[in-house]
């Protein structure tokens, strides 16, 4: 890779990141407008109770995901994006390392699914969904090659496609009576076509032929276990309070749960679109000493908070629209849910670019502790609330529990690093919030008409006022027009 298209290269970088990011936010808004009607047809389909069966085996599955990924993922973007040329050598000696692992992972997990005492129907969609673990799983054992080359447009095709499968399969499953099987099927089927996508187009950017290499494994999990595991118990609590709910109370109640925090995993696509964007150029940042860290982190840091006010403004004000338009009343407990996490989209957008920052700056152990920090304090208000507090309890954990660990990422980055992102864009963003909160609580029209009027209020103060919206869009503009 020429240093005109490697991560940092080229006169046009800022305009290829924020390409990039333009492309994957605008397919992952695509792709979460099919998960969004998926989603919709699957708890009108299958009522609180099923639903709520079918997120206990989902976020007990997850836990797999992203403990067995060890952080090879991780570790390989991170080679490959300050060493270019070394792509395919590395991809070649990972990937059957990964499909291991990976296949070993999901086994050991299916089996404990089947010793703890899940329901019957849970236990079902543990041994099915077991089949989109381990596509998932190696689906993110290809995405370092698209993501360390700015290509993740393909990636965005695959996915689109793969949801648009799950959603056609899923109105055939429902309109043909398959039943809860059918529709847990056509969810890991849309899976394994995503997967089948990414193999195709990697496949044609690097040769993917097998190399066992037994010592670079060994030297690969050797330098990956520390952010893996971080990693890891980072993501852990993202899911583990589902599984505490499934094991501690009634079915429905993780269906109200599952069908509030549906928004957050939807949300979380904006923010991966645009860390995964930016993370293999911070790496080569930190790898050459450049400069341009910090100012990277700082326009990051800028437009993350000013995406996730918005997200998080909309589900403070609109819980219950939200609840009853996709999942229908049975649902509508979920809305009080949905009202406690609001605050987590900004809490968790910030985090997640300071955790990447700590990633590309190799600070790895003090990671480690913080994950495992959070995790614990997580575990340990969940299994102190939830048994008497529900799904309502699990939802104010989540958000407390983002607030220490943001609170300690930035304690370390401030040791480590000497600094961290400035809130002066604060200011900005608190005007542009005070005009969107304005028009969707006091317009007299229907609350998605509201919505939208806030919304593009949001979005207007946001270009008219000086800041890194603003700067951004003018340079991207200036350096489209001076193209030969």
């Amino acid at each position: 890779m020429s240093s005109g298209t490697g991560p940092g290269g080229g006169e046009r970088l800022a305009t290829r990141l924020a390409a990039n990011s333009i492309v994957q936010i605008g397919g992952s808004a695509l792709a979460a407008a099919i998960s969004f009607f998926t989603f919709i047809a699957m708890t009108r389909g299958l009522g609180p109770d099923a639903y709520g069966n079918y997120v206990a085996a989902t976020s007990f599955l997850f836990l797999p995901i992203v403990l067995s990924d060890l952080g090879l993922a991780t570790t390989v973007l991170r080679d490959i994006s300050a060493r270019p040329e070394e792509t395919e050598a590395v991809m070649r000696r990972s990937v059957p390392l990964r499909a291991l692992i990976s296949a070993v992972a999901v086994a050991a997990m299916v089996v404990l699914g089947l010793l703890i005492p899940f329901n019957e129907q849970t236990q079902v969609a543990v041994l099915i969904w077991s089949v989109g673990a381990w596509a998932t799983l190696m689906n993110v054992a290809l995405l370092p090659v698209l993501q360390a080359q700015l290509r993740m447009q393909w990636a965005v095709a695959a996915n689109v496609t793969g949801r648009a499968a799950a959603l056609g399969l899923t109105l055939g499953a429902l309109a043909a009576d398959l039943g809860f099987e059918g529709v847990v099927w056509a969810q890991v089927i849309g899976v394994v076509v995503t997967f089948l996508v990414d193999l195709a187009v990697v496949g044609r950017l690097v040769r993917l032929s097998p190399i066992v290499d037994v010592p670079y494994w060994r030297n690969l999990v050797r330098g990956s276990i520390v952010v893996g595991l971080a990693v890891g118990l980072g993501q852990v609590f993202f899911r583990v309070d589902g599984v505490i709910l499934a094991l501690v109370r009634p079915a429905e109640e993780v269906g109200f749960y599952g069908a509030a925090y549906k928004f957050i995993e939807l949300a979380d696509l904006i923010v991966a679109a645009i860390s995964l964007s930016v993370f293999p150029t911070l790496t080569h940042y930190v790898a050459t000493a450049n400069p341009g860290f910090r100012p990277l982190v700082q326009r990051t840091f800028d437009v993350l908070l000013a995406v996730a006010t918005a997200v998080s403004l909309v589900f403070l004000i609109f819980p219950e629209e939200l609840v009853l338009l996709t999942s229908g009343a049975e649902f509508e407990p979920g809305a009080d849910a949905l009202r406690l996490l609001a605050p987590y989209p900004m809490l968790f957008f910030v985090n997640a670019l300071l955790w990447r920052v700590m990633i590309a700056a190799g600070h790895d152990r003090a990671l480690l502790a913080l994950a495992a920090s959070v995790l614990t304090l997580n575990v340990v208000l969940n299994l102190a609330l939830l048994p008497a507090y529900g799904f309502r309890a699990a939802s104010i954990n989540v958000v407390v529990t983002e607030a220490f660990s943001i609170a300690i990422s930035a304690y370390v980055l401030r040791r480590r690093e000497g600094f961290l992102p400035s809130v002066r864009y604060g200011g900005v963003i608190a005007l542009a919030a005070a005009a969107m909160a304005a028009l969707a609580l006091l317009l007299p029209v229907h609350w998605v008409v509201a919505a939208t009027a806030g919304v593009l209020a949001y979005a207007t103060v946001l270009l008219l006022m000086p800041g890194s919206i603003r700067d951004g869009l003018r340079q991207i503009r200036h350096e489209l027009r001076s193209e030969p």
